[in-house]
């Protein structure tokens, strides 16, 4: 097993075959997917409760099922609000009437935050790809490792200045006021600064599910965080994993090399 950094498949790659075929893929996911039993383990770690206005909460099946388009169509919270509200084929999955409001990004963000807290996604993860596995959807002859960067809503407001380290590291001179996120950190991608976390995601590189998660602080550098994939997941000897540069390195290619 090796990490191969050639152009033959990414993680778009994966997100643009998804897309060319929703109607069908929602078809089969739902029609392969005991969602009850899914639903059942979501209300241990987020328990349904009442708002301060006394409306009902959203279903934490909704909300899961919205971070996986997420994880499927490589979306922020931002754009998979934007896109479930706009699109049937999303809202339909999700299982939202035309008459029901959309959970926005920061109700996104406050469940995603509880059931990392709580280690839950990798449970639920796991319930969901033993159920496609079980209908040999899931053959894990490869995968896909890829991270992209979640912008917080609670960052730092007003001017900032920051020094790039050799390592790769960011440090920003900023005074943060009172509600910033202070778990999160500042990263750099190309000539904007970002203030948030950071999701590593092993993805199935035959129909594009998702393995496993790791979510971290921005700032945490990719290559420490394949070694912990890895540990979720049993791929089989011999098997690709593709990712960029930043997977690469000695001692993730000693990993490999021992798990092939």
């Amino acid at each position: 097993m090796a990490i191969k950094t050639s152009s033959q498949l990414s993680f778009g790659d994966i997100s643009a075959s998804l897309r060319k075929c929703k109607h069908t893929f929602f078809n089969q996911i739902n029609n392969l997917i005991n969602w009850s039993s899914v639903e059942k383990e979501l209300c241990i770690y987020y328990p349904k409760g009442l708002r301060l206005s006394g409306k009902p909460a959203y279903s934490p099946l909704l909300l899961f099922k919205m971070l996986l388009l997420e994880q499927w169509y490589g979306l922020s919270d931002y754009q998979v609000e934007e896109e479930v509200n706009d699109r049937i084929t999303f809202s339909r999955f999700c299982g939202i009437s035309m008459d029901n409001s959309v959970p926005d990004h920061s109700v996104l963000s406050r469940f995603r935050t509880a059931l990392t807290e709580k280690k839950a996604l990798d449970r639920l993860l796991t319930i969901i790809n033993n159920q496609l596995s079980s209908h040999v959807v899931l053959v894990q002859h490869g995968a896909v490792i890829d991270a992209s960067i979640t912008p917080t809503s609670r960052g730092p407001k007003g001017k900032k200045s920051y020094n790039l380290h050799e390592d790769g590291t960011i440090s920003v001179s900023h005074s943060y006021q009172k509600g910033v996120d202070q778990e999160a950190s500042w990263t750099k991608k190309g000539h904007d600064l970002y203030y948030g976390y950071k999701r590593h995601v092993l993805v199935e590189s035959k129909e594009g599910l998702v393995l496993a998660v790791s979510t971290t602080k921005a700032s945490n550098h990719d290559g420490a965080h394949l070694p912990i994939l890895l540990d979720k997941v049993s791929l089989k000897a011999g098997s690709r994993l593709y990712g960029d540069k930043g997977y690469s390195g000695l001692p993730n290619e000693t990993l490999l090399k021992k798990k092939a």
